[in-house]
């Protein structure tokens, strides 16, 4: 069961992170979800915060929905890259009420595969590519500045 839990390492808490996220990040949309994903080190863990605001409704409905999200995150969290930061916003839209966690999969799992998409891509883009006639190590070299 241990590969279920979501360490605190996975959470996203301090303000100024959400802020880079929604300033600097992607977005992706869905019906009742805004997600704002930003790449981090490549050697970093994902982590996932969630902005409900008052225009969703009472307390208990805000906390109902970010349990759902909790939830849908947490048994889908092998769809997630690593060095992704990710802000999770509903939408005015989003009726609590109706919000089940198959709903929130139906609407959140497609975005996940997106966003897998999305960080490969931009991982093989800003990595460079190695042909059958490059010399092994030539791009170690110029990394760093060297002429060969």
């Amino acid at each position: 069961m241990s590969c279920l839990t979501r360490p605190r390492r996975h959470r996203l808490l301090r303000r100024p992170d959400f802020t880079l996220c929604y300033d600097e990040g992607r977005r992706f949309f869905s019906k009742h979800f805004i997600v704002f994903a930003r790449l981090r080190a490549p050697d970093e863990p994902w982590r996932v915060g969630m902005a409900v605001t008052k225009k969703i409704g009472t307390a208990v409905m805000r906390n109902r929905v970010k349990r759902v999200l909790r939830e849908c995150f947490r048994l889908h969290q092998a769809l997630l890259p690593p060095a992704l930061d990710l802000v999770i916003v509903p939408k005015r839209q989003l009726k609590p009420e109706q919000l089940t966690l198959a709903a929130a999969s139906r609407e959140l799992v497609p975005l996940m595969r997106d966003l897998r998409d999305y960080v490969l891509a931009r991982r093989d883009h800003a990595a460079p590519s190695v042909t059958e006639n490059d010399a092994p190590g030539l791009h170690a070299q110029a990394s760093f500045g060297a002429e060969a």
